[in-house]
């Protein structure tokens, strides 16, 4: 019969062995010699042995068999036990995670998601698209007001949450619609733009490049930007308010009229809201050409004036020559006035204009109206941009939805400006209403019933609700608890009877009256004459 010191033996030997038999779990028999007598000799006592002590030896003889060392070890030295391991608590299989524990995140109502805007505001009047969402919020060098309104964590929350459209729908509309994720409250905001605002009689059509350098089907490359890469949106200003009224994304195919050319498909698209109103578009060579001038003016009573570039067909070889500085050719037909012009030396500029009907001259600056004109009305949607880059809201982020709803917003504001210049224009007279200051008092009605609310959350501490006090223009005392009569030291804390039992509130504080415990939450106030 086998011993155990030989069975440890043999077993250590196959271990350190590479091509012995593999090692056999801890509920396994441990591997023997197929040639074993010993093992020969068990199995003959229990097949043979008729009487009770012979099966006992039999049994006696396999428990020995079994009996393994105390611990293994794997090629790499990895140890392993042989013994199976006491259960100590709960098995791993008891231990499976049922529901998430508590986190920052709670319901976010209306007020919330205002709030949220306004702190977006607020952060571009401080031209702080670009620092650092830690550094806002800091002890050291954050605002107050930042963490009055929300902390950091929820701020980051709702920016990471946003979505703009149904997701259950999202592919099916992507496969027509590249703005598909947003293009609902593009459409919204455009409606409102044209609703609320007539505009005057110079309008201009351009480009403008939201910078973006992430991941989006329709990201384009526009060298002479200062972002170089981004969505592009084709856009209509009032030339003497900059009030954006209309814009049309650049997302690839658009549904073109009677072989229109692209260029042509946006003028016609973005001046909808005035055809028919003999208004004047200005725009620039790559929407200029002379079918879309006899076009905008027959079909919708529209006149145009714009560059033109050289290479276009119907214009003669003479007028794209070099030149003196200072002269200029008219040509003229029908409708149509075609100018080139040169403003310096070897250096030619064609302008093409279906309102003006002769050659005449600036007496002050000896230029041709044409190009007075031009210069007067072409900056409408360039300085539409450079004010929404002034003081934008946009944050970094990979997600071309939210860069595009942070483009909105700076363009919303703009527009909200204007039209509230327009209805209160006594308010420009002083000097100090700037756009920032209009930015501040936005953010402030934005962030103002949020803070109303969260100035009656229980539990919140004194110096926040001394800040959201200041803001909203409040005595700090109305809402101050400091005052409250300290409880007894030494008294139990118990549980408030108003609030709900799971919430498991306790305080030390009772009523005078009926002793039950309350809570700051359920805490009144009155005075001594209506106590008695």
């Amino acid at each position: 019969m086998a011993s155990t010191s030989n069975i440890s033996e043999l077993l250590l030997e196959s271990s350190a062995s590479e091509n012995e038999g593999e090692v056999c779990d801890v509920e396994t028999h441990l591997p023997l010699d197929p040639e074993s007598k010993e093992e020969d000799n068990c199995e003959e006592m229990i097949e043979n042995s008729d009487s009770e002590e012979s099966v006992e030896e039999a049994s006696d003889c396999e428990r020995e068999i079994i009996i393994s060392v105390p611990s293994i070890e794997g090629k790499n030295g990895h140890r392993w036990g042989c013994h199976m391991p006491t259960r100590r608590g709960r098995p791993v299989a008891d231990n499976i995670v049922t529901h998430l524990p508590h986190s920052f995140t709670k319901l976010t109502n209306e007020f919330g998601i205002n709030a949220l805007f306004g702190l977006l505001y607020a952060a571009g009047t401080l031209k702080g698209s670009k620092v650092n969402v830690d550094e806002l919020w800091s002890d050291f060098f954050g605002i107050d007001i930042f963490r009055a309104i929300m902390s950091l964590k929820h701020f980051q929350f709702l920016c990471c949450c946003l979505r703009f459209d149904e997701k259950s729908t999202r592919i099916d509309r992507r496969l027509t619609n590249k703005l598909a994720p947003i293009r609902g409250t593009w459409e919204t905001f455009i409606s409102s733009c044209k609703q609320y605002y007539s505009p005057h009689e110079y309008l201009t059509i351009d480009e403008q490049l939201v910078g973006f350098w992430g991941r989006c089907p329709f990201k384009v490359y526009m060298p002479n930007k200062p972002a170089k890469y981004g969505m592009k949106i084709v856009m209509m200003n009032d030339s003497k308010t900059y009030y954006m009224l209309s814009a049309e994304p650049c997302v690839g195919t658009v549904q073109k009229q009677n072989n229109e050319s692209v260029p042509e498909y946006y003028v016609r698209k973005l001046s909808e809201r005035v055809h028919g109103t003999k208004r004047n578009l200005t725009y620039d060579n790559w929407f200029s050409s002379i079918p879309t001038a006899e076009r905008m003016l027959k079909e919708y009573k529209l006149t145009t004036l714009g560059t033109l570039r050289k290479n276009k067909k119907e214009i003669p070889p003479i007028f794209v020559t070099n030149k003196a500085m200072g002269t200029a050719l008219f040509a003229f037909d029908k409708e149509k006035t075609l100018l080139s012009f040169a403003p310096r030396n070897n250096k030619i500029v064609l302008l093409l204009s279906t309102m003006h009907r002769d050659d005449s001259v600036d007496k002050d600056s000896g230029k041709p109206e044409m190009i007075m004109t031009y210069n007067m009305t072409k900056g409408g949607t360039d300085t539409f941009d450079k004010l929404r880059n002034t003081y934008t809201v946009a944050r970094g982020t990979n997600r071309w939805p939210l860069r595009f709803r942070f483009a909105i917003m700076d363009h919303a504001a703009i527009n909200a400006m204007i039209l509230f210049v327009m209805a209160n224009p006594e308010w420009k007279n002083n000097p100090r209403n700037t756009r920032r200051e209009f930015l501040k008092t936005l953010a402030e009605q934005l962030c103002r019933q949020h803070l109303e609310g969260r100035l009656r959350v229980p539990g919140m501490q004194e110096h926040v609700k001394a800040r959201i006090c200041q803001v909203l223009g409040k005595d700090a005392s109305s809402t101050d608890t400091t005052h409250m009569t300290p409880a007894l030291e030494g008294t139990k804390r118990k549980r408030c009877h108003l609030c709900p039992y799971a919430k498991d509130k306790k305080t030390r504080f009772t009523c005078s009256k009926c002793t039950k415990p309350y809570c700051l939450e359920h805490r009144g106030q009155l005075c001594a004459n209506c106590v008695e």
